[in-house]
């Protein structure tokens, strides 16, 4: 499973859940808070074979109140995964409200903006908002995608995707495989992001080295550095782009028989 690939790749992972006291593996449903909306608990290396006391299980299963805490001090793992309680999921009416849409969308208003003004977001982060089941049958299903990197712009596609799809977005970006299920059969949600690659590369008349970079974040700045040998890099030139491209010249190419470039956008 997901989570067991991340810990042998050394990738840190938390799930943070409301309602929860964060001094027990939480096997059982207390407050508003619903094991069956907590998939870590279904598996034997996360809770030590149902053990409330799993030390490992206790450490990565937190309360969703730690959540605000540990991205004031960015203190984050890279994958988190969080499930609002009962009445704040929308599956069941709860007062004041009684309206389990208005209550999700008002939990949302509430909580979205916390993770968006973290370092862990703006720093290329990305917010899956999702939910597990349409109103009947099977689709179609709501899911919001927020990142630095997403295209925008009002920008749409005619895809079809599955919650498989998700899965698999996150395996290719953590780089862990095997693909798991049906995440081998899905298409990745990559269309909805901007590629950041160097696209193209040629030299000019005067022997300089010009260089197309694609993918940039609008009003980020970014750096183009140069290598001869992939391990000393030296910064030659810093660019904030209006647009999602830019060119660079590089005019000391012409003084090395070997040149490597890339490209990084700054925190």
């Amino acid at each position: 499973h997901l989570t067991a690939q991340l810990r042998r790749a050394g990738i840190s992972w938390k799930t943070y859940q409301e309602d929860i006291s964060g001094t027990v593996v939480p096997l059982t449903a207390v407050n508003g808070y619903a094991p069956k909306h907590d998939p870590f608990i279904y598996f034997d290396d996360v809770t030590g074979t149902n053990n409330a006391n799993d030390a490992y299980g206790i450490a990565h299963i937190r309360p969703y109140a730690e959540l605000a805490g540990d991205l004031a001090s960015n203190n984050v793992a890279r994958y988190n995964f969080i499930t609002p309680n009962l009445c704040d999921d929308g599956h069941d009416s709860c007062a004041p409200q009684s309206n389990p849409v208005r209550q999700s969308d008002d939990w949302l208003a509430s909580e979205v903006p916390k993770i968006l003004n973290s370092a862990a977001y703006t720093n290329n982060g990305v917010l899956f908002i999702t939910w597990d089941e349409a109103t009947s049958g099977d689709g179609p299903i709501g899911m919001i995608v927020l990142s630095p990197l997403a295209r925008g712009g009002g920008y749409f596609n005619n895809i079809h995707y599955t919650h498989s799809s998700y899965l698999r977005t996150v395996q290719e970006i953590f780089g862990v495989t095997p693909l798991l299920g049906d995440a081998v059969n899905a298409t990745d949600l990559s269309d909805l992001f901007t590629p950041f690659a160097i696209t193209t590369a040629g030299i000019s008349t005067n022997g300089s080295f010009r260089i197309s970079v694609s993918g940039i974040v609008p009003g980020r700045t970014n750096y183009l550095q140069a290598s001869t040998n992939l391990v000393t890099w030296q910064v030659i030139s810093t660019n904030s782009s209006s647009s999602n491209s830019l060119n660079v010249v590089d005019n000391s190419a012409t003084n090395n028989d070997m040149r490597f470039y890339r490209v990084q956008e700054a925190p």
